[in-house]
């Protein structure tokens, strides 16, 4: 608004009969506090006043500040698609007027329409015009928040570099302005993308001097910036005894100050550490002091959020009967709150979900969510339509319908795509594709994996990437079977995911993509490169502990060796494997083995002809039928597959399965988006299994068949 001097609201007093310009200025103002209050409803209502009143006026320049308000006011509610017409609409009057610094402002609140649209690619782009822009004009001001926002777009996509370069510019401006506290944010920013580098020394001394900067100029906002900062460098250093301290001693300084919000706010953020750390215990006794602390001072969105939190502790604690009263109270108020509240709705209504399973009231959580989706669908709210269909389909999981489950989560992607939420898109179109392999729908699971995949690209996720991949280059070894496979597209998609799962330093998920990798280039005879990926997958399941991948790597290196023709060496491997599933007591693992090693034998003595081997096939578990998967949170290291086949071509084409043995325990890691930590949609499914994986497992292994096709 400062921008526009005719629009420069006077003061407004008691029985003042205000002018039409000025009464349009004043709704303006009222958009820009509202906002300010997070009172999304009222702000929506103030800017569309103000947009009606000027277009009826036929002042351009109005309208466009207008649109520009009501942008902002539309991205704050999570109405991104409004909110990216709107800012176009004032972007295009800005180029039509010839005004350069409108339209710079007007691409830079496009750019941030994306970022919250989780479209950070055509979010840089926009952002970069901004800059340029700001810049030609000599605009320092616009050029530093044009470059936060370049900086934000890039972190989005894990483009760390780039985002800490302009990170690093945007702090540099404002220290030449002399703005302290923009520095100082500025400087957390920084922090975010040396976090996101790995350069967790560097980002925790950045976070620190930024809390400093704050302190020394008194700015309470920037103090709780950079202490967030700090726990973050903490967390992703694993230590979040030291995030702990850190946030003890702002608490400590707000306690001094008397400042009651901001010590509630540390008691909240001090228990979501101890939830983190697996201390729920530690957490109970500052979450209950923050609670009290907000109702007392009428914060609803305050009290709402510790709530939430209060009952996640209680639900992990394995107090189900508490964690449901307080997630339930901690709905209402959610709802109170109105459109800013969906996002800590969805979590609350995890933990009731969550409760009610654990309680043995399953058919109750299925209601709950039942009624919480006619809700959301009369409200129009889509993004909460679509979260709780993930967890309705959750739960016919865990009735064995797999059809009603399919039916339940078909709907959800277009539900996110409508209100531009990618990474509720992406997790949708991940469950389905695993679905559609439980069903034998190799077609339809590899649209599924590759719409995922192109979401997960979208939004910059690395892991989502991998993981995506993973799921295509299993699709492509289940139409092996229908002669549709493609080897080589199965190879380049698992190369990918081994790729991705490196650049993010996660092992377990690495092992299993390796796995899948070994199987690609054993199907393309690739046999040397499959034994050496194979052997490579072992060594990581052997440091992660899981004797059963690792027997199954083996199993791959055997499968290498029958390749070449090399059968003392194929009949070695498989002994090893033979011998680690003795170790671990499982016997249907050494039985299988024991099966596998009879069909070496044929190979060798010539019945079956080696050089119609093609590997191994393989697909992920049957969830059907062991309905939503019920491990402890904890377990990590999984092996990626659930179902192996010999694979040979058979006559014209044609290829037939028969089931060799079976053995081996069927995991998989959590798929991205739907881990601790995620907010909004994309949460509810993950946690919801979270839930249900504290209940014990309805058997103790869940078997999958290794085949040959002749």
């Amino acid at each position: 608004l400062k921008r526009f001097k005719h629009l420069a609201c006077p003061t407004f007093l008691p029985g003042v009969v205000l002018s039409p310009v000025d009464t349009m200025a004043k709704a303006l103002s009222n958009a820009e506090e509202y906002l300010k209050k997070e009172d999304i409803a009222q702000a929506l209502t103030s800017a569309r006043e103000a947009l009606a009143a000027f277009r009826e006026q036929k002042s351009k320049p109005s309208e466009a500040s207008a649109l520009e308000m009501l942008a902002k006011v539309q991205t704050e509610g999570s109405n991104h698609l409004d909110a990216l017409q709107a800012a176009n609409q004032a972007l295009k009057i800005y180029k039509e007027l010839k005004d350069s610094k409108g339209e710079a402002s007007a691409l830079n609140t496009v750019a941030l329409a994306h970022l919250a649209k989780q479209s950070p690619e055509d979010g840089v782009w926009k952002a970069t015009e901004a800059l340029k822009q700001f810049r030609k004009l000599g605009d320092k001001a616009g050029e530093a928040l044009a470059l936060e926002t370049t900086a934000k777009c890039y972190g989005m996509q894990q483009e760390y570099t780039k985002g800490l370069q302009a990170a690093q510019d945007a702090v540099a401006v404002y220290k030449g302005m002399s703005n302290g506290p923009k520095e100082g944010a500025a400087m957390c920013l920084v922090s975010e993308m040396q976090a996101g580098l790995d350069e967790v020394g560097q980002a925790l001394q950045t976070a620190k001097d930024a809390l400093s900067k704050g302190q020394d100029i008194s700015d309470k906002e920037l103090q709780v910036t950079a202490v967030d900062a700090i726990v973050g460098a903490c967390l992703k250093k694993q230590e979040p005894e030291e995030a702990a301290n850190a946030i003890q001693l702002a608490l400590d300084r707000f306690r001094r100050s008397g400042d009651q919000k901001e010590e509630a706010a540390m008691l909240s953020k001090l228990a979501a550490v101890h939830l983190l750390n697996k201390e729920p215990d530690q957490g109970l006794s500052p979450i209950r002091d923050a609670v009290a602390i907000f109702r007392t001072l009428g914060d609803k969105k305050g009290e709402a959020n510790a709530l939430a939190t209060h009952g996640q502790i209680l639900l992990e604690e394995g107090d189900a009967a508490d964690a449901l009263r307080v997630a339930e109270s901690a709905c209402e108020l959610f709802k109170e709150i109105g459109k800013k509240g969906i996002d800590g709705y969805l979590v609350s209504f995890e933990t009731v979900i969550n409760a009610n399973v654990q309680l043995g009231s399953a058919d109750e959580a299925f209601q709950v969510a039942v009624e919480t989706l006619k809700s959301f669908n009369t409200a129009r709210e889509r993004k909460g339509e679509a979260a709780v269909l993930m967890a309705i389909s959750d739960l016919q999981l865990g009735r064995g319908d797999v059809d009603g489950a399919l039916q339940t989560l078909d709907q959800a992607p277009a539900l996110y795509f409508t209100v531009g939420e990618k990474r509720g898109e992406a997790a949708a179109w991940s469950k389905i594709a695993q679905l559609r392999f439980v069903k034998n729908e190799p077609g339809l699971a590899l649209r599924a994996s590759e719409e995922a995949l192109t979401a997960y690209k979208k939004l910059g996720d690395k892991a989502g990437k991998a993981a995506a991949s993973q799921l295509v280059a299993e699709a492509h070894f289940l139409l092996v079977k229908f002669g549709q496979g493609n080897p080589r597209e199965a190879m380049r998609a698992a190369q990918e995911a081994v790729s991705g799962y490196q650049a993010v330093g996660d092992k377990a998920m690495e092992a299993g993509a390796l796995y899948v990798l070994a199987n690609a280039q054993l199907m393309s005879h690739a046999n040397t490169d499959a034994m050496k990926t194979a052997r490579q997958a072992e060594q990581l399941y052997q440091e992660l502990g899981d004797g059963r991948g690792q027997a199954g790597a083996l199993l791959l290196v055997s499968g290498g060796y029958l390749g070449e023709g090399e059968y003392a060496e194929a009949k070695d491997a498989a002994k090893e494997a033979r011998d680690l599933f003795r170790q671990i007591g499982d016997s249907a693992g050494e039985d299988s083995v024991e099966d596998y090693m009879d069909t070496l034998k044929q190979y060798e003595s010539g019945q079956l002809n080696r050089g119609d081997f093609m590997g191994f096939y393989m697909k992920t578990g049957d969830l059907g039928g062991e309905g939503v998967r019920r491990r402890p949170k904890e377990k990590q290291v999984d092996t990626a597959l659930s179902t192996i086949e010999l694979i040979m071509p058979g006559l014209k084409g044609e290829k037939f399965t028969t089931v060799l043995f079976d053995g081996f325990e069927s995991r998989q890691a959590r798929a991205p988006g739907q881990r601790a930590g995620r907010s909004g949609s994309a949460a509810v499914s993950g946690a919801f299994e979270e839930g249900l994986a504290k209940l014990p497992p309805p058997k103790d292994q869940v078997l999958y068949s290794v085949r040959w096709v002749q």
